[in-house]
Parts: C-alpha cells; sequence; structure tokens
C-alpha cells in the first residue's frame, strides 16, 4: 500500500500552498493559457453538440494541448494509460487498450474519431494507429467513458475518444525528435489560404522506433519495435460549410514474442517474416449549412484497411516450429447525416448512416512442417443506422438527455441501443449524474467464419452487449479546476472470447462488474496537476473464463495516477512534470499474481517565444516488471527510453 499513500500524499503536499481548488493566477496570462482553460468548459463528444462540462451525459475526461505539451503525451496510447480505468495490455501483435474491465487482442470496443471523421477501421473497427499517429497540432481530446452506442453505433461499446486539430497557428508547424534506442521521428503542420474563403491544411508525420530494450532474458530483445511508420493528412476548407479530406497511415510493427512467449529470432523469421504491416486510408467530403434554428450535414467518405500480420506460435528452439500469416483487406463506403434543431429549452438531433462494407481478401497461411492456407472469397455486407436524441430542459435544476439509435447488419440483424441521462445542478458547479445506457459489438468478419486456422467459430457469433447504470458527481468550482467520482455497473453478455481447447471463438456467459473512478484535475499557469484513482470488481459471473473470482485476468483492480507540473519561479519558461502511474497486484491464467508497481515518467518542457523544446523521461528509474498480456505469458516492460523533442511555429 506503499505506493497507494505515497500518492495520495503527493497530491495533498502539493495542494496545502494553494488551497485544493485555489485559482492560482498570473497577472501576466499569455494567449494560449488561456485557450486551454476554454477548451475545458464544454464537453461536444458526449451529445454531438457543444454543452456545459456539467451538461454532459457521460462522464468526460477532458484533455487540452496545454497538457500534452507540458506532461511530454506525444502518442495516444502512452496518454490514455494515465486516464481513468485505462490499461494497456501486452498483445503478440500491439499494445491492446482495455477499459473498464474490456479488452481484445484488437482494440475495437472504443470508438476513436479526428474533428469527427471515424478512426476505426472498416468491418473490424478496430483501431490499429499507433505510432503513425501524430498529436502535433490536438488542441483538445474528450474521453468519454461508458458505452455511447445509442449515437455511434457499435464501436462505442465502452467509450469514445475524440480529437480535436488546432487551426489557430499562422502557418505551420514542425517538430523533430530523437530518442535512444535508435528512434526518430518529424512531424509538420502547415496551412495555406488558397482564395479568401478557402483554406488547405497538411500534416505528415514519420516515425522510426526501434523500440528500448526489455529487462528480459534475452537482453537485446526490443518491446513494441515500430519501424518506419507514417501518417498523412490533407484538407480543404471552405467558410461556406464544405470541406473535403484525405488521410492516410502506415503502421509497421515488428514481432519480438511468439505465442509462447520465447523471443523470435532472425532464424524464426522465414517463411512469413515478422513484420506486420497495417494501412489505413479515408478519403470524404463534408457539408454543413444553417438555416435559423437548424443545421443540417452531410458526410460520404470511404474508407479502406489492409493489414499483413505475421506471427510465430512456436520458435525453432522450442521443437514443432509453427509460423502464421494473416492478411486482411477491407473497405466500406458510407454516407452519414445529421440534422439538428435548437429548442427554447434544449435542443433535438436525428440522424442516419448508410454503408457498403466489403471484405476483399481474408487469407491465412500456416507453416507447421508443411504449407497449408485458407481463404475466403470476397464478401459484401450492407448497413444501415437510425438515431435521434432530445436535449431538454425541465426546469432550471434538471436535464434531460434521452435517446434511441437502431442499427441494422446483414449478419449480425438488428440492434436498439437506448440512451437516457437526468442531470441535476443544485448549484452553480454541481452537477449529479444518473444515467442508463445499453450497447452493443457485432462480431467481426474473421471470427465469424467456419475454419480450422484457429481463428473463426463453429456456428457463428452473436453481437456482444452491454447494459451500463452510472451515477455520477462533478464539482467545478471554477473554469480551472474540477473534480469529478463516478460509479458504475456493467452488465455483460455474450461476449466474446477464445476457446483455447477447440482453437475456435465463442460467446460465452454473463459478467456484471461495477467500478469506481474518482478524477481530480486543476490547470494552472504556474502549477497544473492531475490525479486519478480506478477500482473494479466482478460481481457475478457465469461461463465466463476471462477471469476468476472478483478479478478479470491480468488487468489491475485498482490503479492510481497522476502528475503535475510546476513552472520554475526562477526560470520561467521552463516546466517540471513528473507524473507515475501505480497499479495493484493483477491475477493471471494460472490463478497467481503479477506483483504491484509503480512507474514514473519525468518530462522537462520548454517555451521561449516560436521554439519549444522538451526532454522526456520514459520509466524514469529503469522500474523492472511486467505487464498483464492477451495471449503471450507475462510480457517484460520496456526499459528506460529517453526523447528529446525540438518545435518551431511559423
Amino acid at each position: 500500500m506503499f505506493p497507494l499513500f505515497f500518492l495520495l500524499l503527493f497530491v495533498v503536499i502539493i495542494n496545502l500552498p494553494f488551497g485544493l481548488f485555489a485559482s492560482v493566477g498570473n497577472s501576466a496570462e499569455i494567449s494560449y493559457y488561456e485557450l486551454a482553460l476554454k477548451e475545458l468548459q464544454y464537453i461536444k463528444g458526449a451529445s454531438l453538440v457543444e454543452e456545459p462540462f456539467g451538461d454532459s451525459p457521460n462522464p468526460v475526461t477532458v484533455i487540452t494541448g496545454e497538457e500534452l505539451k507540458r506532461f511530454g503525451w506525444y502518442n495516444l496510447r502512452d496518454l490514455l494509460e494515465y486516464q481513468p480505468s485505462f490499461y494497456l495490455v501486452r498483445d503478440v501483435n500491439e499494445r491492446v487498450i482495455s477499459h473498464r474491465g474490456i479488452y481484445r487482442t484488437s482494440t475495437f470496443h472504443l470508438y476513436f474519431q479526428e474533428d469527427g471523421l471515424p478512426l476505426n477501421a472498416p468491418g473490424y473497427r478496430n483501431f490499429i494507429l499507433d505510432s503513425s499517429y501524430p498529436l502535433l497540432d490536438v488542441k483538445r481530446i474528450e474521453i468519454v467513458r461508458g458505452g455511447a452506442a445509442s449515437l455511434y453505433g457499435e464501436s462505442a461499446f465502452t467509450g469514445v475518444v475524440s480529437l480535436e486539430r488546432n487551426s489557430d497557428f499562422a502557418s505551420a508547424i514542425t517538430q523533430v525528435g530523437v530518442g535512444t534506442y535508435s528512434s526518430y521521428e518529424a512531424s509538420l503542420a502547415t496551412k495555406l489560404p488558397f482564395t479568401n474563403n478557402l483554406n488547405f491544411s497538411g500534416l505528415f508525420h514519420y516515425k522510426d522506433d526501434k523500440g528500448p530494450k526489455a529487462h528480459h532474458r534475452d537482453s537485446s530483445m526490443r518491446i513494441h519495435p515500430r519501424p518506419e511508420n507514417y501518417g498523412l493528412k490533407l484538407s480543404l476548407n471552405h467558410e461556406k460549410g464544405w470541406s473535403a479530406y484525405l488521410m492516410h497511415f502506415f503502421n509497421r510493427y515488428d514481432t519480438p514474442l511468439a505465442h509462447s512467449g520465447y523471443p523470435v529470432l532472425p532464424e524464426d523469421k522465414e517463411p512469413f517474416g515478422s513484420h506486420e504491416k497495417a494501412k489505413f486510408s479515408l478519403a470524404g467530403l463534408r457539408f454543413e449549412r444553417t438555416f435559423g434554428n437548424l443545421t443540417l450535414n452531410l458526410r460520404p467518405y470511404l474508407q479502406l484497411f489492409s493489414v499483413d500480420t505475421p506471427q510465430l506460435r512456436r520458435t525453432l528452439r522450442e521443437g514443432n516450429f509453427h509460423a502464421q500469416d494473416i492478411e486482411l483487406k477491407s473497405r466500406g463506403f458510407y454516407l452519414e447525416g445529421q440534422a439538428k434543431y435548437a429548442l427554447s429549452r434544449g435542443d433535438f438531433l436525428m440522424g442516419f448512416k448508410l454503408g457498403e462494407e466489403k471484405y476483399s481478401k481474408t487469407v491465412i497461411r500456416n507453416y507447421n512442417s508443411s504449407f497449408s492456407e485458407i481463404s475466403y472469397k470476397p464478401k459484401e455486407e450492407t448497413l444501415l443506422a437510425l438515431y435521434s436524441q432530445l436535449r431538454y430542459r425541465l426546469s432550471p435544476n434538471f436535464l434531460l438527455n434521452a435517446g434511441l439509435r437502431y442499427d441494422y447488419y446483414e449478419e449480425a440483424g438488428e440492434e436498439f441501443s437506448p440512451r437516457i441521462a437526468l442531470i441535476y445542478s443544485p448549484t452553480e458547479g454541481l452537477n449529479f449524474l444518473l444515467s442508463h445506457t445499453r450497447s452493443f459489438q457485432a462480431p467481426p468478419f474473421l471470427y465469424r467464419q467456419s475454419n480450422l486456422a484457429v481463428y473463426g467459430s463453429e456456428k457463428g457469433l452473436s453481437a456482444e452487449k452491454m447494459e451500463t447504470y452510472t451515477i455520477s458527481a462533478l464539482y467545478k468550482p471554477s473554469v480551472k479546476s474540477y473534480l469529478q467520482a463516478t460509479f458504475y455497473q456493467e452488465k455483460a453478455s455474450n461476449l466474446i472470447e477464445y476457446d483455447s481447447a477447440k482453437k475456435l471463438y465463442r460467446n460465452a456467459g454473463k459478467m456484471t462488474l461495477q467500478g469506481l473512478e474518482v478524477e481530480l484535475k486543476h490547470l494552472g499557469e504556474t502549477l497544473t496537476y492531475f490525479t486519478n484513482f480506478s477500482y473494479y470488481r466482478v460481481v457475478s459471473a457465469k461461463d465466463f473464463s476471462q477471469g476468476f473470482g472478483r478479478d478479470i485476468y491480468y488487468l489491475p483492480r485498482l490503479m492510481v495516477k497522476g502528475g503535475l507540473s510546476y513552472r520554475l519561479p526562477f526560470l520561467s519558461d521552463l516546466y517540471v512534470s513528473p507524473q507515475a502511474r501505480w497499479y495493484s497486484k493483477a491475477r493471471t491464467t494460472s490463478k497467481d499474481y503479477i506483483p504491484s508497481y509503480i512507474v514514473w515518467d519525468l518530462n522537462l518542457y520548454y517555451r521561449k517565444a516560436l521554439w519549444e523544446a522538451s526532454l522526456k523521461f520514459e520509466n524514469l528509474f529503469d522500474k523492472r516488471y511486467q505487464r498483464g498480456t492477451t495471449l503471450l505469458p507475462e510480457a517484460p516492460f520496456s526499459a528506460r527510453q529517453i526523447w528529446f523533442r525540438l518545435e518551431r511555429k511559423f
């Protein structure tokens, strides 16, 4: 319990000189800080309309661009690990994002969007972006916790992550970085006026991350090696309400471990190699017009996705060598529309989504003393969604938020996803939330196929379902601070899990999970700090093999995270930002535990006029511990890594 006590004491001590919610100010506040404060006052992603922070129908965490820079969060997965109820699980292919007790071998239970554009892959719904996705010009991130299928559909099974890019810089931002273990990155964001009404913006990012060394029996092994990743975004924006956009991301990952847990050596890389390559592209148009109280928008867009993921199940030195290669390609064409009508005491929203998805390539190759291959014919599937939402102020103190979405999937059938939330505000700055949501997750195409190649199912799969009940309290005494406490209960059924005996996927039984989240944040120019506490327990389970007793395998039941960023009084352009994460012990499938551990990071951030620089120490004290996994034995965490980044605005 020492790490828990230490972090709580740490928060108390830093608050003593300032008061728990003191408004620490500075008469010389500059514009970037004032803009960051504005970003902390409203929510967009929870209701698809801009609303005050306290009116959200879900608990929400807001991260401003100011926090990204001061804490040195340059990667989306690393940022999420510091947020309530998030934990990164080690997998053979990637770092899988777990949230509120739910995780898969691929992250498809969270909905990701950038400026309203969906970033989940077509058909498979997985979020593959890691080193290829830059946070260079992101000005705010919203994390909506709890099911949001009533607006977003199946991918919002446990929540939504919304990112918003900054278009306020003059003409360009450049950033270069160099890290230990031969790692490099470079980013460029630019904005150019074509005419008085038409602007062009572009973003390019490249990252070559060989991965830090691991604390492992094989000291040459690297953790999360991601060489030669890149991302590109181009857009045209017209003042009259239309825009065109193109995104393309390429992710490469070198698999360091076999499924057995043994490191992959050069002689193991035949016949399929060990380089996973994934591509995701998005192109489309957006139109928006306002007629009095009515706002209409329309979005046709195309998504392309492909992945080639070679894997090793057993290495040569283990005997019975087994290599596998999975190649998937899909595309989706969609048309989304939405109408918002402002009422005297709220607003009403209606929307639709039409889509046609094609699984153009599905091939599984195996080598186990001889070659074998299973492939499926290309298949097209249609989907349709209709949804509506009413936000209505019943009285000056009560706000009703009710929504319903209907989804039709050609293979998964029909689903209804309701949400009802009541927000009570007895006084300014204090809000109470009571809500119920129902969400679902359609089974991925690969899992519902009948095959003998370790993937697929016997008789198809049903949609996973989740009902979430939430009680939350938000105290916001000033524009700089908030304290939020949330109790939730999830009732899940039909969760898809892997049957290792039959080597197939199946729908599991039922699971009820309860959790508590407490979050404190203060955004000051001299001192910024945050801390959060997350706890869960499995209340009941039936025919559920992903956990034992009160635990989900490999997920710590208790997490405490925090950090502060302090501007030095004797060097006012320098910010010192220590951060820490403490995790309780986590149960493994062998019924023993991964020990509890605490990891420290440190970021030194310097800002002077148009120049910015940061020096980031990840795993500052080179802590040796193990992280839980999905398919692999417990994996070693990476050794200390140091990044230096330099940024210039034009």
